[in-house]
């Protein structure tokens, strides 16, 4: 017994060439619909910024298509830095002139930070808790006991205002005046 198989490689040919192009087309359409959406969620992620960078990010953000099939959803350099974050830099020269500043009875410039130090640390923020750790740190390097009542030399209790960090200090960190 014997079998025939006749086939025809042009027909066949032909198929594979519409396949093709509804693929391409249907690619096209998916890509600019993965681009579209990152784009959406990138915007949407926004608010998880605060409310002073929001916009910058957002006005940095764009999305275009290049060519058929080549979308891109780009963040200006302008804004980089909110992606990659800053070099370290002390902003101490900066706290000191906010319009919030006050000065001193001996001449000195101060600002007072507020610092919420009374969250245990697994409700803090990666963040909160590493200013928390970095500001224990200093305490100790300086000998002012954390979360206790600090006291003088005659055992009275100690004015906060001895602690403040001011301009008259010349250490390298600074810490908030309620820690």
């Amino acid at each position: 017994m014997s079998l025939k198989f006749d086939i025809d490689l042009k027909q066949f040919s032909d198929q594979m060439k519409q396949f093709k192009k509804e693929f391409e087309s249907d690619m096209h359409v998916a890509v600019g619909s993965l681009a579209s959406m990152t784009h959406a969620k990138t915007l949407e992620l926004t608010n998880q910024l605060s409310s002073s960078i929001q916009k910058t990010y957002r006005d940095a953000l764009s999305f275009e298509k290049i060519e058929e099939g080549v979308w891109i959803v780009n963040l200006d350099s302008k804004a980089m830095w909110i992606e990659e974050g800053l070099d370290p830099y002390s902003m101490y020269d900066t706290h000191l002139r906010s319009p919030k500043a006050k000065t001193s009875v001996e001449g000195h410039k101060y600002l007072t930070i507020p610092f919420k130090h009374n969250k245990n640390p697994s409700e803090q923020s990666a963040s909160a808790q590493n200013l928390t750790t970095q500001i224990r740190k200093e305490l100790k390097d300086r000998g002012i006991p954390y979360k206790k009542l600090e006291l003088g030399p005659d055992g009275s209790p100690r004015d906060r205002k001895s602690t403040r960090l001011n301009s008259s200090h010349s250490a390298k960190y600074r810490m908030p005046s309620s820690a």
